[in-house]
């Protein structure tokens, strides 16, 4: 730290951090060696032109970012099932020049039932209308036929094209082509396009095939500061410059400071008399610092009284006060958005999905090689038709697809198999004022002896929820054995003996011994 006086009769204090690094693509890297500046203005995020983003993984698994620019005449060129590349990465192709081997386009099935009709703007282009209205569009392919009359209605599942012929897909325009496992890419490298690296300090803000506007930000800077930063170093190698930075804050004072010159101090610590508001310190630096802060607090109030308050009994309210999160996002939860929910109940929804993520990931590898039960679909295209094997291309076709669940054959069984994968919540840590918290506990039965009984026993009764009464104050009300000392549950396991038919052995043991 380091402290200045101003004209005005007020402190100016200046905290140096620790020098970290970071890597950072050099194409958007907006600061040189020696420089002083914002950390928000570290780099230049946003699109050189309109056009579309493309995240790219080369064999080495170095992960990369590309834009094309689709207002000068880069295009993607998605690959059907079935279609093989013709063109290699890096090769030169004209107007006209053929990226593709000839492929059949699998003929196009329903997607609900309906009743078809032909689009009167386009005679290629049918819709499938259910009863509620809710439609799909269809192209009939090129060298396909329609094998439904206009106005019949079809069932789910019914074929609604025959096969194409033989096609194959041609370039556009000029260009240097770039062959991804879903499409081909055909770009002028010397456009306004972008191709950089993705180290772990830069993350992207849009999906593979996402479209962008120019001067739209599609990365951001993954480092925790806020304020001024100077690049003490900058070293460059393959396109990713390793910047040495280290971090600054002013902050402008008018009260008693402190610290001193010199002093090290950590985020969330004060720097002049005087208290702080727990709920800011928590957003600032978090929760076990607005922790030790309240703990202090507290304790300073009673030992002005010549109270001495062991900690433990304070670290007990603090932790309930500060044991619940507000989801920010609820992913695949069975969460809301904005719900305030206890912090294990949080954790246990993580944890869950996190197992089912991995037990989804272990059935579709032990499924490879299996028989498909029935064709995979996406948007009246077949990917993968029935009795075919599982691979992982198709695997990875479907997912892309966003197909949930596949169906394959195992010894004479139909197994469903899940391809999607859950999104996990996301939360924030919540301070509530004691009674608050009182009525966030995870049983109902101790929330409604607190206050408001009436309006916490009609929404439990609405939630439908159950009190397993393994609480502290749900035992003392209904009279049961209270969860500590002996009467925890381990202890009064231990003290009920083996159940039936267990220990035997060692009990006619021990009885030999003794006689």
């Amino acid at each position: 730290t380091n402290i200045t006086s101003s004209a005005a009769g007020g402190d100016r204090v200046e905290i140096t951090g620790e020098p970290r690094s970071a890597m950072i693509p050099v194409e958007i890297l907006a600061a040189a060696e020696g420089e002083e500046v914002d950390i928000s203005s570290l780099i230049a995020p946003a699109s050189p032109c309109t056009g579309e983003v493309y995240l790219i993984s080369d064999p080495d698994g170095r992960e990369e970012l590309m834009i094309i620019d689709t207002s000068s005449g880069d295009r993607s060129y998605p690959l059907p099932v079935g279609a093989t590349p013709k063109v290699k990465t890096g090769d030169r192709v004209s107007e006209g020049d053929q990226l593709t081997g000839r492929f059949n386009i699998e003929p196009i099935l329903a997607d609900r039932r309906g009743k078809i009709m032909i689009s009167e703007e386009d005679d290629r282009v049918f819709r499938v209308v259910d009863d509620d209205g809710n439609m799909s569009e269809h192209r009939i392919p090129y060298g396909a036929r329609l094998l439904v009359e206009p106005g019949s209605t079809v069932r789910e599942g019914d074929r609604l094209t025959s096969k194409s012929k033989p096609i194959f897909i041609q370039a556009e325009n000029e260009g240097m082509a770039l062959v991804l496992p879903d499409r081909i890419l055909v770009y002028n490298p010397d456009g306004k396009g972008l191709r950089i690296p993705l180290p772990p300090d830069i993350s992207p803000l849009k999906r593979h095939g996402d479209p962008v506007r120019a001067k739209e930000h599609f990365v951001r800077l993954e480092i925790a500061h806020t304020g001024m930063v100077r690049l003490e170093s900058v070293k460059v190698e393959d396109g990713i410059a390793t910047v040495r930075l280290e971090p600054k804050s002013i902050v402008k004072i008018d009260k008693a400071v402190t610290v001193k010159v010199g002093d090290k101090i950590e985020e969330g610590d004060l720097i002049t008399k005087g208290v702080v508001a727990p709920h800011t310190l928590l957003e600032t630096a978090g929760v076990q610092k607005a922790r030790r802060y309240l703990l202090n607090e507290i304790h300073k109030v009673y030992k002005q009284q010549g109270v001495d308050i062991n900690d433990k009994h304070l670290e007990v309210i603090i932790r309930q006060i500060l044991n619940n999160v507000r989801i920010v996002n609820r992913g695949d939860s069975r969460f809301l958005l904005g719900d305030l929910v206890p912090l294990e109940e949080f954790r246990a929804e993580v944890r869950a999905l996190s197992e089912w993520n991995q037990e989804a990931e272990r059935a579709r590898r032990e499924a490879i090689g299996a028989k498909i039960a029935e064709d995979i679909t996406s948007g009246g295209g077949i990917i993968a038709a029935a009795g075919e094997a599982l691979t992982e291309d198709v695997i990875a076709a479907a997912q892309r697809a966003g197909i949930e669940l596949v169906r394959i054959e195992r010894d004479g069984e139909t197994i469903e198999v899940p391809f999607g994968k859950k999104r996990l919540p996301a939360g924030e840590r919540e301070l509530l004022r004691i009674s608050k918290a009182a009525l966030q506990t995870k049983g109902w039965l101790s929330a409604a002896s607190f206050q408001r009984t009436t309006k916490v026993l009609a929404e439990a009764a609405l939630r439908g929820e159950v009190d397993e009464l393994d609480g502290l104050k749900p035992s003392i009300i209904v009279g049961k054995r209270i969860p500590a000392g002996t009467g925890f549950p381990r202890e009064r396991e231990e003290k009920a003996g083996p159940a039936e038919g267990e220990g035997i052995e060692a009990t006619a043991e021990e009885g030999v011994g003794t006689g």
